[in-house]
């Protein structure tokens, strides 16, 4: 038995998970998010997985190849390139990007030749050392593979921005210099974020907030008892993953609640809910430790450092632990 197939199946799973871009948010109040919580779901069976599969081990089809990732979009083809050509423009250099970090979002230009979008923004991350990029690349092709919902994230060799600046995490603006003659970023990711409506909500501190900690995970399941049971092994499964892969920026902003209906519809959501982790940077590491002032210290995709990281706090009781967090969940 295949360690991807034996993880699944000892855990206890059954669930296509489908990727795209994100469009937007839906604002709802507090107590609908708590019902959205317990209507949606962390785990669908992928399209790859073979429904005949029984017994000892999970069988997959020829077109299971993880260290590929899922299949590219029509649209998404220019991934497939070792470079790719985008362009900042006065409303992608104003968008927000939090964190420490380097990433910036720009329009990918080779679209317009294909289809018909507008405003087709991706996610640049430009800084490879920095651990995150390699970190999601890991993290999203897993969650993929196992059948947990994800974002889109693909290596590429350069991204050609024009318009950019040369730091335009710091730096955010258009760039005219840079219109004709465009900035090189080297070894970077792009991310295509789960299409669909992310749920948001106003806190009791009045300011927009989204996603779930993990104790809301547990505790907001459904009602009915069949379903119960179903998703809260679904739900456990996903919280053991994320110990196994050492999440420890588990804080409720890098989880999400995405609607997956109608993007146009008026409704908050008129679709499944989508229950999931979408930033996978800080991973597969040695998670967070203090360090001599007091400041937190991160460490990211270091197979020394995860490899030291036990998953059990009490394996017979099946207590897991993640480690330090300075806000996780």
């Amino acid at each position: 038995m295949s360690l991807l197939s034996s993880f699944v199946f000892a855990i206890g799973l059954c669930l296509v998970t489908s990727f795209s871009t994100y469009a937007g948010a839906a604002v709802v109040s507090n107590e609908d998010r708590e019902q959205a919580i317990r209507n949606g779901r962390v785990w669908v069976q992928p399209t790859w997985m073979k429904e005949n599969a029984t017994g000892k081990d999970f069988l997959f089809d020829s077109e299971f190849q993880m260290s590929q990732g899922p299949a590219l979009e029509k649209r998404d083809e220019v991934f497939a390139q070792p470079e790719v050509d985008c362009l900042m423009t006065e409303d992608s250099a104003k968008k927000s990007s939090g964190g420490q970090t380097l990433k910036f979002y720009c329009e990918l230009q080779n679209l317009k030749k294909v289809t018909k979008p507008k405003h087709d923004l991706v996610k640049i991350k430009y800084n490879f050392s920095d651990g995150e990029i390699s970190g999601e690349l890991l993290g999203t092709r897993l969650f993929w593979a196992l059948g947990f919902y994800a974002d889109r994230v693909y290596l590429l060799d350069h991204v050609n921005c024009f318009g950019c600046t040369g730091d335009p995490f710091r730096d955010k603006r258009l760039d005219p210099t840079t219109l004709k003659s465009p900035r090189v970023f080297k070894q970077t990711s792009v991310e295509r974020k789960l299409e669909g409506k992310e749920i948001e909500f106003i806190s009791e501190s009045g300011e927009k907030s989204q996603g779930f900690n993990f104790e809301e995970l547990m505790n907001f399941v459904p009602e009915d008892s069949a379903a119960k049971l179903k998703e809260q092994t679904h739900r456990e499964a996903l919280r053991l993953l994320a110990v196994f892969i050492r999440h420890s920026d588990n804080k409720a902003d890098n989880q999400a609640v995405t609607c997956l209906g109608s993007k146009k519809s008026k409704q908050a959501c008129d679709g499944e809910v989508a229950l999931m982790i979408h930033d996978l940077g800080l991973t597969f590491g040695g998670g967070f430790r203090e360090g001599e002032n007091g400041e937190w210290i991160a460490s990211k995709s270091n197979y020394i450092d995860w490899n030291k990281e036990k998953v059990w706090d009490d394996a017979k009781s099946c207590r897991a632990y993640l480690g330090l967090s300075p806000d996780g969940s």
